[in-house]
């Protein structure tokens, strides 16, 4: 039974450190990549706010952008090389 209970904290800590967290950043730190990218699909968009999500390692896994799009406020993620994963209409 203490295997079990071993076997499954050692899980959970790995688990933890994989996990990702999201760093709050001025829009005007955006790569190019992003922001050329969110101007090709919302072209008369506005940026908001942003957030990179960073792994433990420090590699940045997307971004999280607020956006005014008209009189719609939405939320992207995109990656790196500009690939808009999902987008969210608040």
């Amino acid at each position: 039974m203490k295997n079990i209970f071993a076997i499954l904290a050692a899980v959970s800590l790995t688990l933890a450190g994989a996990s990702a967290k999201d760093v709050d950043i001025p829009v005007t730190e955006l790569p190019k990549t992003v922001t050329d990218a969110i101007s090709a699909k919302h072209p008369n968009s506005q940026l908001l706010s942003a957030e990179k999500d960073v792994t433990m390692k420090g590699d940045i896994q997307h971004f999280e952008v607020k956006i005014k799009d008209g009189e719609a406020t939405k939320e992207l993620t995109v990656l790196n090389d500009g690939t808009i994963k999902e987008t969210e209409n608040d």
